[in-house]
């Protein structure tokens, strides 16, 4: 009897050591997002609205706020052009450019100069407001071309603020067409886009990875952090006192009530 006891215990024991492996290995192998930086209250955000970009505009990878139209411009990865949007994801009109893999897009203070940043390529490409092809700005900075640039803005001085992706993660400065300051950005695991705030002069940057918002300073010094409810957050841009982000996947534009 004890016998009989004594295996089916064993048994038992195998059974539950067995168990206890199979999840400690299913949670070693998950790709979580990174966790809150420390000393910093992290709170999720929920949309207020979403708006569905397709067919028009599938895969959305980059997104900038046109104030002189009132409206959003849009690129894709899947597509060369660029797309205008109203605030209600209604399409106004469509410019086609020779770029490719297209990842981040911005607008001069002015309106009238639009900026693509072409990831595999590692450019940031200028096109006149009617669509007409400028000139391009080498940001060779990447080690791997599927890890390259992956957004650009522009701010009320004209400095220009370009993303590497990761490997490594870098906001780099420009000014009159030369680098002026890069910082690498440790907050997050990868930057999927990036736009300035005109309220404060910070840096607004979404990590898809990470299912993060960042705030910074220009110096990279972290001032705030909220969490997506999604990963593929790929674009991120601010209206008045809503923000905008649009998702790669689903291939939404998802509308935020601005963090405070």
């Amino acid at each position: 009897m004890m016998s009989g006891l004594h295996s089916y215990y064993m048994s038992l024991m195998k059974n539950i050591s067995l168990f206890a492996c199979i999840l400690l290995l299913a949670a070693c192998s998950r790709k979580d997002p990174v966790t809150a930086t420390p000393g910093v209250e992290v709170t999720t955000l929920k949309p207020i609205a979403s708006i569905d970009l397709l067919p028009h505009i599938p895969e959305p990878s980059g997104l900038a706020y046109h104030p002189g139209h009132n409206a959003l411009l849009v690129v894709s990865d899947a597509k060369s052009d660029i797309f205008e949007i109203g605030l209600d994801g209604a399409l106004i009109r469509t410019l086609a450019t020779t770029s490719s893999d297209l990842e981040g897009v911005a607008v001069s203070a002015g309106g009238d100069t639009l900026y693509v940043a072409e990831e595999r390529n590692q450019l940031i490409t200028l096109y006149s407001s009617a669509g007409v092809r400028l000139h391009s700005l080498p940001v060779r900075v990447a080690t791997l071309d599927n890890n390259a640039l992956e957004g650009v803005a522009v701010d009320r001085q004209n400095h220009l603020w370009v993303l590497n992706e990761k490997n490594p993660r870098l906001l780099l400065q420009f000014h009159n067409g030369q680098e002026v300051s890069r910082v690498e950005i440790t907050h997050v695991n990868d930057l999927s886009d990036i736009c300035c705030d005109t309220v404060d002069e910070s840096l607004w940057i979404i990590s898809d990875e990470s299912r993060k918002i960042i705030k910074i300073a220009r110096n990279g010094n972290l001032l705030g952090e909220w969490a997506l409810s999604f990963d593929k957050g790929e674009g991120i841009a601010f209206a008045g006192d809503k923000m905008y982000v649009v998702n790669d996947q689903d291939g939404k534009l998802y509308i935020f009530s601005r963090p405070q």
